[in-house]
């Protein structure tokens, strides 16, 4: 058996990494930005042939599973919705990156290979029934239910990131106003800690981590942003846990704890009722890659892994 190669296209850089065994770990990484560059897919083409090429070629390697930026189509051969990267939303896409890399490929929303690495060896590990939520440049949502991954009738289950929160809110990409995103992703904090006097938004965790109260308290703002939309999946899906991944999730249990306690304030309906765990990701930018990866040997298959 040869190696797997697991790809998370994101909006703003591509990350690459080679996996050995189904449950991870990651072997080694390779990641590139899109920003700015003019032909993403052409790039993305060329940077994992070189990597199947120093693998040994096709032959070293099983297949290649790519996470992309947004649903598929019925048929898993292509994005339904065209998305900002340029050269994505071809069609007949997977057939053309088999062709291009001459091994098999598999293509999957990345929301769900990140909620799929994260049930086979991260923070939903021993959960059957979990919401995971990646917070980074917009906001993506996968949903898993008794142990297998909920795609809906047309594979854009758990897509909650242009849920509109706040009707007539902030302009959205999508056309929207007021979306979740514009309010709790990744680039929400790094505005807000930019409007209350911290250069980003790496800085701003820090300080709330070193125990500055007005960090922390920005902190709570963006937690309480963050539930606001939680509210709604968790009433719709009562999980036993929620995953929050993207780079956000970094700040660990400084953010959940906060989403957490801002979740419980505002589920005022289920006082009686026991409440969804809040985690963050325990494999940070690998989820999506371990679970790119292990499509290629599972390409349906449940995410049910054993505890322990």
């Amino acid at each position: 058996m040869g190696v797997r190669v697991g790809v998370d296209v994101g909006g703003t850089k591509v990350l690459a990494g080679v996996v050995a065994a189904p449950e991870g770990p990651v072997r080694s990484r390779t990641s590139w930005a899109t920003v700015g560059d003019p032909a993403p897919y052409e790039t993305l083409l060329a940077h994992v042939a070189q990597l199947i090429a120093d693998l040994g070629g096709p032959a070293a390697v099983d297949g290649v599973g790519v996470g992309v930026p947004g649903p598929l189509d019925p048929t898993g051969e292509q994005l339904s919705v065209a998305p900002n990267l340029a050269g994505l939303g071809r069609r007949g896409l997977r057939t053309e990156l088999e062709q291009a890399w001459g091994v098999p490929v598999r293509l999957e929303n990345d929301a769900n290979v990140a909620a799929l690495g994260e049930a086979r060896a991260g923070a939903g590990r021993g959960s059957d029934s979990f919401l995971y939520v990646c917070l980074g440049t917009g906001i993506g949502g996968a949903v898993v239910h008794e142990g297998a991954l909920v795609r809906g009738a047309f594979r854009a289950a758990g897509e909650i990131g242009h849920v509109p929160i706040r009707p007539g809110g902030l302009p959205c990409g999508c056309g929207g106003r007021g979306c979740y995103e514009q309010y709790a992703s990744g680039t929400a904090l790094g505005r807000l800690a930019r409007e209350r006097g911290w250069p980003d938004s790496h800085s701003l965790v820090a300080a709330a981590a070193a125990g500055d109260l007005p960090a922390i308290a920005v902190l709570d703002v963006f937690a309480d942003a963050v539930a606001e939309g939680l509210v709604h999946a968790v009433l719709l899906l009562d999980p036993e846990v929620v995953v929050l991944g993207g780079g956000v999730a970094a700040a660990g249990t400084l953010l959940s704890r906060a989403v957490e306690r801002a979740l419980g304030d505002r589920l005022v309906t289920r006082a009686a009722e026991p409440l969804p765990e809040v985690r963050t990701s325990t494999l940070g930018p690998d989820a999506a890659v371990l679970g790119a990866a292990y499509l290629v040997d599972r390409p349906t298959a449940p995410l049910r892994a054993r505890a322990g």
